[in-house]
């Protein structure tokens, strides 16, 4: 944002909102998708030329990093001072604002900078505080792949112009590595939350909460050299953004997904914290045993046809390896306890004969449906006690728990 509309930027937004800026209802219809819950972040009065950093600001709120806007421009937005001079061919040299901001974005003084410069400003930010996230700058995306960023849930911040009016450039220079550097008195920066067939809506450090003719919008967005940037999460080496490397369930996590027998939950997570439901336990079973023959018969009125555990659930029950709770129901959407999880593996391996075992503690807690098979478990190493020679029969297990069962049953079958 440049020198001239800095004198009048109250002023300016309340035109802007004036002249017709509406507030969009949230949508996800035909053609349409708003990001809901964006939180909006004003830039004034401590950032009269900081709106590109403030909309930075506002895609770090909306992942929940709560790091204030005046922090991010202060100590991590790289800066360059406003110095030019001409070199030996006539031509005026400058700062590179692209990846600086020129000028003290605190200050009426300060000039822009481009979306390279915000990507090192939220890397900065990220490593210093050990966040897996990172910057992308998306710098040349057109303004389809834009609404598609959009569509999947992610804000895109964007180098636009303060209500959205043409671009007319009024000083210009070249950067040390020759880049023309140009600036309008207008330049701005927002973040693209929604759009519709005719309309985008931008969460704005000036009007806050506006909606834009989208030619409109597009034609600037060229007219800015199509400048734009994201945020995401890091992707680890077991493929999800939520299984750190290292941990206790890590190799665990990364042996079902390599087996088909696990999947992630979208958006490259795991959930590895997530309670394992019954529907979800049969389906896993369902792939270990390859697909099997399907019954004729649903018995259960919570079990749905065509849905994702569907067959799973048929399977386990057809084969006899996991049963109903006697009411017409399966309880698809129930956590699966330890006990139910050891008595549906013993089941599947046909019931064998235990080694006599060290009682638990809390022996008399377990069912006994379960009890043979909570022994088989032990003695091969499937599932091990908790503290105090407890084996906690009733609780429910997360899913890195139930990736770590897997692997060490698969593997004492020797696969």
């Amino acid at each position: 944002m440049t020198r001239l509309k800095r004198y009048a930027v109250f002023l300016l937004a309340a035109v802007y909102i004036a002249a017709g800026l509406r507030v969009p209802a949230a949508s996800q219809t035909g053609g349409s998708h708003t990001i809901s819950g964006f939180p909006i972040v004003y830039q004034m009065p401590e950032l009269p030329t900081g709106c590109e950093v403030t909309a930075l600001t506002m895609a770090m709120h909306y992942y929940g990093y709560k790091v204030s806007k005046t922090t991010m421009a202060g100590r991590y937005l790289p800066t360059a001072s406003p110095s030019f001079h001409y070199g030996s061919d006539g031509r005026l040299y400058g700062p590179d604002m692209d990846n600086y901001f020129v000028g003290n974005p605190f200050s009426l003084s300060g000039y822009i900078c481009g979306a390279p410069a915000l990507c090192t400003a939220a890397d900065r930010y990220f490593q210093a505080n050990n966040v897996r996230m990172h910057a992308k700058d998306m710098t040349g995306s057109t303004p389809g792949q834009l609404y598609s960023l959009v569509e999947q849930g992610v804000p895109v911040v964007v180098l636009v112009t303060i209500g959205m009016v043409d671009r007319h450039s009024y000083f210009s220079w070249y950067s040390p590595s020759n880049k023309l550097m140009s600036i309008s008195h207008d330049d701005h920066g927002a973040v693209l939350i929604g759009y519709t067939p005719t309309t985008v809506t931008l969460a704005d450090p000036l009007a806050g909460r506006v909606t834009y003719s989208r030619s409109r919008f597009e034609s600037v967005f060229r007219s800015r050299g199509r400048q734009c940037m994201i945020l995401e999460e890091s992707v680890y080496k077991s493929g999800y953004t939520d299984v750190p490397d290292g941990r206790w369930y890590t190799n665990a996590v990364v042996y079902c997904r390599d087996k088909g027998l696990m999947s992630g939950t979208g958006d490259s997570r795991f959930t590895p914290g997530g309670t394992m439901t019954r529907a979800m336990l049969a389906n896993v079973l369902y792939r270990v045993a390859g697909g099997s023959k399907l019954p004729e018969e649903n018995p259960f009125a919570d079990v749905r046809p065509g849905q994702w555990y569907t067959d799973g659930v048929l399977w386990a029950y057809g084969a006899g390896v996991m049963e109903g709770y006697g009411n017409g129901l399966f309880g698809t959407n129930d956590p699966v306890t330890r006990e139910q999880v050891v008595a549906t593996l013993w089941r599947y391996e046909g019931e064998p004969e235990p080694s006599p075992a060290q009682d638990f503690e809390d022996e008399g807690d377990i069912s006994g449906y379960a009890a043979a098979a909570v022994d088989w478990a032990r003695d091969k190493g499937i599932i091990q006690g908790k503290s105090g020679n407890r084996f906690d029969p009733g609780s429910s297990m997360t899913r890195a728990e139930i990736a770590v069962v897997l692997k060490n049953y698969m593997e004492q079958k020797g696969i």
